[in-house]
């Protein structure tokens, strides 16, 4: 589910994972980043407003300050969900038998700051779900996956220009999650090849879930590395698609 299911219930709150775990989603995608002192915070937007109500970056809240906001559906005016904090969302993740997608959104500057915190919050908590952590930001990625290197990462890109192969390796990505419309065979079977999955973002309707899948090649849909663990990331429409070099779904 798509920030939590957040078409469902204001995003990246647990009342959009529990609507998304009664609708039969398996797993959740979701973005954190750090607060002024050191938590993490689920949020998808570096400035308040939109979702979470107030003024401000979230980087330069405290735990408490956001503690005391609100967040909203702007999809549905009137919703309101209490600010989530990562380790509630990893407690209701192992409740549920959630696997989680954790995007790194750093704030611009924040991109170390971000890293390490995730670093520290993996080491610490007791996460029994599969998790992949997932990041535009190359530096981001980069820095977590040095202090985190048995934790599963791909790489998230937007424009065709982007050597993704070159910046995977470097960032250590498990997977690659090109924008939906930018993968053809080729570029798949060139990720396959090099042992990486293919995650493509974000699959709105069942022609472009179909679409997505075929690009796979002969070898059809197939899961990503073993340690990256969902096969399907889905929000409240459809699903978004793995493709990777490691056998057929069963």
């Amino acid at each position: 589910m798509h920030r939590g299911g957040g078409l469902l219930a204001p995003e990246n709150t647990l009342d959009a994972m529990r609507a998304g775990a009664q609708c039969g989603a398996k797993a959740v995608e979701f973005d954190i980043q750090t607060t002024k002192d050191g938590r993490l915070v689920l949020s998808h937007d570096e400035y308040l407003g939109r979702a979470i109500q107030g003024q401000g970056r979230v980087c330069d809240m405290t735990s408490d300050d956001l503690r005391h906001l609100q967040v909203v559906n702007p999809a549905a005016p009137g919703e309101k969900a209490n600010v989530t904090f990562f380790d509630e969302t990893v407690r209701l993740c192992n409740e549920l038998g959630l696997m989680m997608n954790v995007e790194l959104k750093p704030a611009e500057g924040c991109e170390d700051r971000l890293a390490e915190a995730a670093a520290k919050a993996f080491a610490e908590l007791s996460i029994e779900v599969p998790v992949l952590v997932s990041s535009f930001s190359a530096s981001c990625l980069a820095a977590f996956h040095a202090l985190s290197p048995q934790q599963a990462c791909g790489f998230l890109y937007e424009d065709a220009a982007t050597d993704w192969e070159r910046i995977a390796s470097e960032v250590g990505a498990r997977t690659v999650h090109p924008r939906a419309d930018l993968p053809d065979k080729e570029m798949v079977c060139e990720a396959h090849g090099r042992g990486l999955g293919v995650m493509v973002w974000t699959v709105d309707d069942k022609a472009q879930a179909e679409s997505a899948l075929l690009k796979g090649g002969r070898r059809g849909l197939h899961k990503p590395p073993r340690p990256a663990g969902a096969a399907f990331l889905s929000d409240q429409r459809t699903s978004s698609t793995i493709t990777g070099p490691d056998g057929p779904i069963t």
